[in-house]
């Protein structure tokens, strides 16, 4: 290995990961040719081919497959040091990232996190995206499509090897149902057999269906009680519009909860019946190891564990008011001062 060149191994490295010169080329900022050269090179100093092509793979050579843990630590060790010799100065930087967060914090989360990378980062570039809570969100850490991803519903593959890492930063906690303020059976308490009679909404991107089980069905489930009837909506908006007008009830946490009420007097805030045992779910920051030593993902990780962990106590959703008097229901018209007030409400949370 006299003549060999670190970014050579870099090289390797990085195409027995991705599996794809183009993908290598860009995730090293080179052109596919040079990653061609660099691997001739390679294995000329080496005298072993390294990796054989078998189609669109690229498989180890049995000298590769024992060389390969060593090649990694030696490239880390050079991105480490590489990394402290140039201090990231966030003011500075014109990064591209790209963030996938669970919907189901609700939006404020989202907007208020970008505002304050905005104001410490003014030229960095920050994608977000809506969390798949499925295998979409392995695959798009693993193909460099997504730089972190935040949710609780993300299952990390029971053979995830060392190329995936993670950290809890938060909690989602299931505290509150939400419901119309004039609903015909539920006051200001609820019984867990009114909870099961109803009629529910979920809000989630994607479809919940499959093998996979909703949280709070699995908690029910588990205590040998029934699952829920659910209608799932893709919307937050949509799900207030239809709170207003419907019998239904969604449960939710207790951010998502003042969001919902805040500012809109027909829909109001129970807690959910005690001593159930409801989720709570730890919230998930995942990312690639090839990110792991990169300054502006350091950086950006950095200010997610923050801002979760450093959110203000939020105050108390409105008590379940008594039934709204029917000429205030009347004077409250669908789709106009209600639906404006949560779209402020959500802004200003």
């Amino acid at each position: 290995m006299k003549n060999t060149d670190i970014r050579q191994l870099a090289m390797l490295c990085t195409l027995v990961e991705c599996q794809s010169p183009a993908e290598t080329a860009r995730r090293l900022d080179i052109t596919p040719s040079a990653v061609s050269q660099s691997l001739t090179r390679l294995r000329d100093i080496m005298g072993d081919a390294m990796v054989i092509r078998e189609g669109t793979n690229y498989r180890l050579t049995p000298f590769g497959e024992q060389a390969i843990g060593n090649l990694k630590e030696i490239v880390a060790l050079w991105q480490g040091l590489d990394e402290q010799a140039q201090p990231f100065a966030p003011g500075n930087s014109d990064a591209h990232l790209v963030l996938a967060c669970h919907d189901a914090f609700g939006e404020r989360v989202m907007q208020d996190f970008y505002r304050a990378v905005v104001a410490e980062a003014p030229f960095v570039s920050l994608d977000l995206h809506t969390c798949a809570n499925t295998s979409q969100d392995i695959a798009a850490l693993r193909d460099g499509s997504v730089d972190v991803a935040v949710s609780p519903f993300i299952e990390l593959p029971h053979r995830a090897g060392s190329d995936l890492c993670s950290e809890t930063i938060a909690s989602f906690e299931i505290t509150h149902c939400c419901v119309s303020a004039s609903h015909p059976r539920i006051n200001r308490s609820l019984s867990m057999a009114q909870y099961l009679a109803e009629n529910h909404f979920r809000v989630a991107s994607t479809p919940v269906g499959g093998a996979a089980v909703d949280p709070i069905d699995a908690t029910l489930l588990a205590r040998g009680l029934a699952s829920r009837n659910c209608s799932t909506l893709n919307s937050w908006q949509l799900c207030a519009d239809l709170l207003e007008r419907s019998a239904r009830l969604v449960s939710v946490n207790h951010a998502q909860a003042q969001a919902l009420t805040r500012g809109n007097p027909r829909i109001k805030a129970v807690p959910l019946p005690p001593g159930q045992g409801w989720p709570s779910l730890p919230v998930q920051m995942i990312w690639h190891e090839r990110t792991s030593r990169s300054a502006v993902h350091r950086w950006l990780r950095g200010q997610l564990r923050e801002f979760y962990q450093a959110e203000p106590a939020r105050g108390t959703p409105p008590e379940a008011a008594l039934p709204l008097p029917t000429t205030v229901v009347q004077s409250l018209r669908p789709g106009k001062a209600g639906s404006a007030q949560f779209r402020r409400g959500l802004r200003c949370a």
